[in-house]
């Protein structure tokens, strides 16, 4: 019989605190031996308890035995009742509402206050959930204490915030009238300069338009997170479009900011393009048959002209290239095809009126026999072409041309 076997037959709380025990004995017994206090507890966590098929405790558990059986003898190394045992912790459905509600209403209100509260709503005063076990249900729930703080801050500013809002909409939809504008303004802007922008955001198109209603907007002291959010722009745009209004005026921000011609505009990136796009890719060490616009970008990038995917199919548009199927023509391997054609031609150019030209063609030979295709069958009949038939004859087709004043 194992000790296991005999720890079995002692209720639990003994059985841990003899374990417990034997670990302790075990560091005593190491110090007696010339070991280290330290030594001695480091041996022992890597010894399992109670045998081999026990388990490995911590050097600092095992030190907390050592002292605590220093101390306050054998009773202590008993593991101790909770002292909420029965008490019921967890948040039920009904106190998480009432604890979020609490958050949200009362964003001031501490955790250890909340917890207070939860602890009067519960029958007889029973004991309410910790606050760590509160603090990671609100976190959980986005009602952290930097969210609170966030919602705080937001409720003493939503008024001003729907009120700019508001704002902002009757200026966009030109229901304020221009003198009210000069007066919400302050005198920030000159008259002439409120007239200029308001009938920008009136007439000009959409990026025109936001660039003036963010500089109005800007001039009213209405915040800039507040703008962009409302003109659906990215961070930092009405720090961008101010100072070019402040240098320019009105014309600044309704100009277009490119005043050189686009990549694919430019003749030299036009000439690369189709001069890259008329030559084999493996003229320029590409191990391919035909391009792509990737392999034709690294090389518009090698030869000092770099340029995006986009701009490369642009050029090519523009100049009405189009995706065609390929057909196939007759060739010949007369090795003098060539100085033959030439001859020809030249003939037919030299044509006179008084003179005809006679052209001769075959077609063939070819044999009769039955060929694969659709054919109308009788239920349950399978139509068949053998593969080796017996010609019923040939045919080849001779065809002269004659015409005159070909040139």
């Amino acid at each position: 019989m194992t000790l296991t076997d005999t720890i079995t037959d002692i209720d639990a709380a003994t059985a841990k605190g003899l374990l417990r025990y034997r670990a302790v004995t075990y560091v005593q017994f190491l110090r007696e031996l010339n070991h280290t206090f330290s030594e001695a507890v480091t041996l022992a966590s890597e010894h399992r308890w109670p045998d081999d098929g026990g388990c490995r405790y911590s050097p600092s558990t095992i030190e907390t035995w050592w002292y605590s059986y220093s101390k306050h003898g054998f009773s202590s190394l008993l593991p101790q009742k909770r002292s909420d045992k029965g008490c019921i912790k967890a948040i039920t459905d009904e106190e998480g509402s009432f604890v979020c509600k609490l958050a949200e209403m009362q964003p001031d209100l501490a955790v250890s206050e909340i917890r207070k509260k939860l602890c009067e709503r519960r029958p007889g005063g029973s004991t309410p959930p910790s606050l760590p076990m509160l603090y990671t249900y609100l976190k959980a729930r986005g009602l952290d204490y930097r969210a609170r703080i966030k919602l705080r801050v937001g409720r003493s500013e939503s008024a001003n915030e729907d009120d700019d809002l508001l704002w902002m909409l009757e200026v966009l939809q030109g229901r304020m009238p221009l003198s009210q504008l000069a007066i919400d303004l302050n005198g920030s802007l000159r008259e002439d300069a409120v007239q200029q922008l308001y009938q920008c955001v009136q007439d000009q198109p959409l990026r025109f338009r936001n660039h003036a209603l963010a500089v109005l907007c800007q001039r009213k002291s209405i915040r800039k997170p507040i703008i962009e959010n409302f003109l659906k722009v990215g961070v930092g745009y009405v720090d961008w479009v101010v100072p070019l209004y402040d240098q320019g005026g009105i014309g600044r921000i309704t100009t277009c900011r490119h005043a050189r011609p686009k990549k694919y505009e430019q003749q030299a990136y036009k000439d690369e393009v189709f001069a890259i796009l008329h030559s084999p890719p493996s003229a320029h060490g590409i191990n391919r048959t035909t391009w792509k616009r990737a392999d034709m970008q690294k090389v518009m990038r090698a030869k000092g002209l770099p340029i995006g995917l986009a701009g490369i199919s642009r050029i090519v548009r523009d100049a009405k290239y189009t995706f065609r199927k390929a057909k196939r023509v007759l060739t010949s391997n007369d090795p003098d095809y060539r100085q033959k054609l030439e001859e020809i031609t030249n003939i037919l150019r030299n044509l006179k009126s008084t003179e005809k030209v006679f052209s001769v063609d075959e077609y063939g030979p070819f044999v009769i026999k039955l060929q694969g295709g659709r054919c109308l069958v009788a239920p349950g009949e399978a139509k068949t072409v053998p593969q080796h038939q017996k010609s019923k004859g040939s045919v080849i087709l001779t065809l002269i041309l004659t015409r005159n004043d070909l040139g």
